[in-house]
């Protein structure tokens, strides 16, 4: 569980990998025809367990079932294909919005640095996307969306041009070996795709804009969520227990802070392979419940954010087999305007749950 980075308000909208900046200067790209998601998988992919053999894992005592260290430890030439899946269900004063995204991606991994950190390419093979919310012009009807790589009308619509641009595209990707995104390059070539013959009309700052929404958007937030985070130093002591703990925004006003405790719950034979689950409990506080902004004022009435979470991982190697985190948020929030002396109470629930699979 890295980070619970799905924390956040989804809003009742047309939900999209890229933000209102995107769309704003939206143009016609080239669209891509091939079907990127039924090549073959890579000859040196990594070999992937069966579903059987995870259920059916031996477990192991003494010495056999001793673990040190945990670190993303993958090797030049390793392949992995991962299937990272999102869905989201809010409810925001009466009103349910459902939303849910699939993605399957391909990593090849290029070389190891000094420091130990891992350069790999990244590559999106497939892309699916549902979303079903409200019509805030009329309460009786309800709108939804798709998106299918896979379906050759959604790869000829010009209105899908962010995703068909970035299908098939290899960037560049540096992770240490703590199993943290240090840098992400090569996106450069995307704007072409996305934003067609409208790129050059683009500023620097724009540019800029872009490439970094496509950097967050599109491969640093959901990427990040198939890592484990290790103890520091990757030494693990006789408890079996480490933290992590951050700060991270809720709906861009509040800050939150995060502990996340991550318990060995279990080492298990699996094929070959020597595996570890791992759980992972979440708790978070608010640490600025009353916030200002210019004359509009926010206060939290209440709150409560919790989650909790079940890893697979090699033990060798430290990377994802399977993944699962489930968080839930509950938000009571009153918005005051100084000038009008108008104030809005909102009440939002928002249950989110994320799934990672190393497949074939």
């Amino acid at each position: 569980m890295h980070h619970f980075e799905s924390i956040r308000v989804v809003k009742l909208a047309q939900l999209s990998f890229i933000c209102c900046f995107l769309a704003v200067i939206w143009s016609c790209g080239d669209s891509q025809q091939q079907t990127i998601e039924k090549q073959l998988p890579e000859s040196n992919a990594t070999q992937v367990p069966h579903t059987s053999e995870l259920a059916s894992a031996q477990q192991l005592n003494g010495n056999e079932a001793k673990i040190t260290s945990l670190l993303y430890r993958v090797q030049a030439g390793d392949v992995f294909r991962y299937k990272f899946s999102q869905d989201d269900k809010l409810n925001q004063d009466g009103m349910n919005a459902e939303t849910s995204q699939t993605l399957y991606y391909t990593k090849k991994i290029k070389s190891i640095k000094s420091d130990g950190s891992i350069e790999m390419t990244v590559r999106y093979d497939s892309i699916r996307l549902n979303n079903n919310y409200p019509d805030l012009r009329d309460s009786t009807k309800r709108i939804t969306t798709s998106y299918n790589s896979s379906n050759p009308k959604d790869r000829e619509n010009k209105d899908f041009n962010q995703y068909n641009g970035i299908l098939g595209e290899e960037i560049t990707a540096l992770v240490s070996k703590d199993g943290h995104i240090s840098e992400i390059s090569g996106l450069t070539p995307l704007l072409s795709k996305i934003f067609g013959d409208m790129k050059d009309s683009l500023n620097p700052k724009m540019r800029e804009q872009a490439l970094e929404q496509i950097k967050v958007q599109l491969y640093q937030r959901p990427l990040q969520q198939e890592y484990q985070n290790f103890p520091d130093g990757g030494t693990i002591d006789s408890t079996n227990t480490w933290q992590f703990k951050e700060r991270s925004p809720l709906s861009g006003i509040f800050l939150v802070d995060n502990s996340i405790t991550y318990h060995l719950d279990a080492v298990k034979q699996v094929g070959s392979r020597k595996t570890a689950f791992i759980s992972a409990k979440l708790v978070s506080s608010i640490d600025n419940p009353a916030q200002k902004q210019g004359i509009v004022a926010f206060k939290l009435n209440k709150s409560e954010i919790s989650g909790s979470g079940e890893t697979i991982l090699d033990v060798e190697k430290g990377y994802t087999i399977q993944k699962k985190n489930t968080i839930r948020t509950f938000i009571d929030a009153t918005m005051s305007d100084a000038k009008t002396k108008q104030s809005k109470r909102a009440v939002q629930s928002l249950v989110s749950t994320m799934k990672i699979e190393l497949i074939k």
